[in-house]
């Protein structure tokens, strides 16, 4: 088991830290996809194109190709959402990490490292008045 080490973040960490938040961030576009079919009123919504496109074609082979079709589109707005967040955030927060996370007051940015890499990214941030999880 490599030896870890959790410090404050500094900027050679910089691409390190960006990459992996994408990267982290991108794996949760597969679970939302699985999250979104599971709905009712979204499997109402792919059986009703599935009927209608067969009751307008009568042809269950391009009934299919239409819910295939729907079912990539929904999976594109899925990974656009993701990426799209993605994106903002890494041209605000994470555009000038030390601004940020090390100048604002009671802000921190940790990283944990394993053999000299990043392994791990941990943003601290105060909690608003009231407003604790």
């Amino acid at each position: 088991m490599a030896p870890y080490r959790i410090r404050q973040y500094e900027d050679g960490d910089y691409e390190a830290v960006r990459t992996m938040f994408g990267r982290g961030i991108m794996e949760h576009a597969p679970a939302a996809f699985i999250y979104m079919l599971k709905h009712p009123q979204t499997q109402l919504h792919f059986l009703g194109l599935l009927l209608v496109v067969l009751a307008a074609s009568g042809s269950l082979l391009v009934s299919l190709l239409a819910l295939l079709l729907a079912l990539t589109g929904a999976w594109f707005c899925i990974w656009s959402l993701w990426t799209d967040y993605i994106q903002q955030f890494l041209h605000n927060n994470l555009l000038d990490i030390r601004r940020t996370y090390l100048e604002a007051a009671d802000s921190c940015l940790w990283v944990a490292e394993a053999e000299g890499a990043v392994v791990a990214v941990l943003p601290e941030f105060p909690s608003e008045r009231g407003h604790t999880l």
